[in-house]
């Protein structure tokens, strides 16, 4: 999709996260007064929990950070038979403008958990916030991967993560968020499962050697499907893998995620170094 501008697929998603400012976003030095009266007051977030049925199996975590003057949160789900004594890989889902996570419902739902044992983080965007942008394209809305580069860094501090096994993976605007990170934090993640995202084709030869699996519904016309991207990408020697699924529109993630081979092909990459 060459000839589309990412900036307005941003849009097409909901560039604007829904949500109110007195929601999520919680200064500092209210912080720790307000915790737990922020779980009641999270009235921008859809009806359906972030993970659905499964958000309860989840930790929440409000946290802050110098490069951000508000608090913001994230949910991480611990392998159920945590041992310290050995690592775990992690997994950073990015959610889409309606900051529903499917993968993280799936990942518990589907028997993947007990298959693949590992940290699954969810760090939820602040509003007005998208997770990444091109380089060189005039910010659009401010960027929250340096939010969830940190809630990593957090759970790294915290628990035992096998750092050459962290993956990104992400749905819509996070998708596309998950295909930013990869390019912008090289040295960070081991493999990309994409769903319904894309990025510019300008900037295919400038993609590390991280995997990719970039997967898509024939169907879409939020994000129509990145076929150039994926054949600049092939052309230009990445390692990229592309399945698009015939009558299917944007909700690709239910095909995906739903998918224990998905899962078994993430969690069979690791990087070298």
């Amino acid at each position: 999709m060459a000839g589309m501008n990412l900036r307005a697929s941003l849009l097409l998603v909901g560039l604007i996260l829904i949500g109110s400012s007195g929601g999520y976003i919680l200064h500092q030095d209210q912080q720790l007064q307000r915790q737990q009266q922020a779980r009641g007051q999270l009235s921008g977030f859809p009806a359906a929990p972030p993970m659905q049925s499964m958000t309860s199996r989840y930790q929440e975590i409000i946290t802050t950070t110098s490069s951000w003057p508000y608090a913001f949160k994230y949910y991480l789900y611990v392998p159920e038979h945590y041992d310290p004594t050995r690592t775990y890989p992690l997994v950073l889902l990015l959610h889409g403008s309606s900051r529903h996570m499917y993968g993280g419902a799936y990942y518990l739902t589907r028997g993947i958990s007990q298959t693949h044992p590992a940290f699954v983080l969810v760090p939820i965007a602040p509003a007005d916030m998208v997770w990444t942008e091109p380089a060189g394209q005039a910010p659009t809305a401010p960027a929250a991967a340096t939010l969830a580069l940190q809630a990593i860094q957090e759970v790294e501090q915290a628990y035992t993560v096998d750092t050459r096994r962290i993956y990104v993976s992400g749905y819509s605007l996070g998708g596309i968020g998950a295909l930013g990170m990869v390019l912008q934090h090289p040295d960070v993640f081991a493999a990309a499962l994409v769903l319904c995202g894309t990025w510019p084709v300008q900037d295919a030869a400038h993609f590390p050697q991280v995997p990719l699996y970039i997967t898509h519904g024939a169907r879409d016309t939020t994000i129509p499907p990145p076929r150039e991207l994926v054949a600049a990408l092939q052309q230009a020697g990445k390692p990229v893998t592309y399945t698009e699924y015939p009558g299917v529109g944007h909700d690709v993630w239910n095909y995906v995620y739903t998918s224990p081979a998905m899962w078994d092909w993430l969690f069979a990459q690791a990087r070298k170094d």
